[in-house]
């Protein structure tokens, strides 16, 4: 069974995983969501986000913005948090990390819900930098559907130290 952020906030409090919502959201209900899961840098525990501005583009134009969103981070713990969005057309997600983890920014993954489906799975990613060029935390592990920063160097994107961090995702919904 694929277990989906709604899910597993069912288990908070068991294996460690917290989540933050900005709205509750009833489990029955389907609504368009941006779900955006932190990284804590595998072992080393000294990344990640704390607070981040949602903003959704359609042909260029920014048609929904959400600024301030705290996510949680906690060391060695999966962490995300969901927020509903109109459901509008849209091209493009985007994320600026306003304030990072020691200066660190990253994040795991970014999924865009509609009607029950991520539409930003396997999907295209822009990313300010990556830290130190390294290939193992590029922007393209923010679509890969690996939510966990567990494993190091694996499955979450690292941005550059110290910079102003930013990521989008193509999903082009035409509802």
């Amino acid at each position: 069974m694929k277990f989906t952020p709604a899910l597993f906030a069912l288990f908070l409090g068991f294996g460690g995983l917290r989540a933050q919502e900005t709205e509750k959201i009833p489990l029955n209900e389907r609504r368009t969501t941006v779900t955006i899961w932190n990284q804590h840098n595998g072992g080393f525990n000294d990344r990640g986000s704390k607070v981040l501005n949602v903003v959704l583009i359609t042909k260029g134009k920014e048609v929904f913005r959400k600024d301030g969103v705290a996510i949680p981070w906690e060391r060695g713990t999966d962490t995300f948090v969901s927020v509903v969005v109109p459901s509008v057309p849209t091209d493009t997600v985007r994320v600026e990390v306003v304030e990072s983890i020691n200066e660190r920014p990253g994040l795991a993954e970014i999924q865009f819900v509609r009607k029950g489906k991520n539409l930003a799975k396997k999907k295209t990613v822009r990313v300010n930098g990556v830290w130190e060029s390294h290939p193992g935390v590029t922007g393209d592990t923010l679509t890969d559907d690996i939510t966990t920063s567990s494993k190091h160097q694996h499955g979450y994107w690292c941005s550059p130290d110290k910079e102003k961090a930013w990521a989008e995702v193509d999903v082009k919904t035409r509802d």
